[in-house]
């Protein structure tokens, strides 16, 4: 089994953008083990919106 880790150290870089575009191009799986702050919704909502893979595809947080 083989994956990515997107990494940045700001908020507002691109991070849940990139991952979407990953994913969907991959057609894989995405996975957020710590999802902090909550107020614009989660980022595997993001990605799930934009990646356009199945449901089961966004897997859920450990931790939020």
């Amino acid at each position: 089994m083989s994956g990515f880790v997107v990494t940045g150290t700001d908020t507002g870089i691109g991070k849940t953008i990139f991952s979407a575009a990953l994913t969907g191009a991959l057609q894989g799986h995405y996975w957020k083990p710590v999802q902090a702050g909550l107020d614009d919704g989660a980022d595997r909502d993001h990605v799930a919106h934009l990646s356009g893979v199945p449901a089961a595809h966004i897997l859920p947080e450990a931790y939020r």
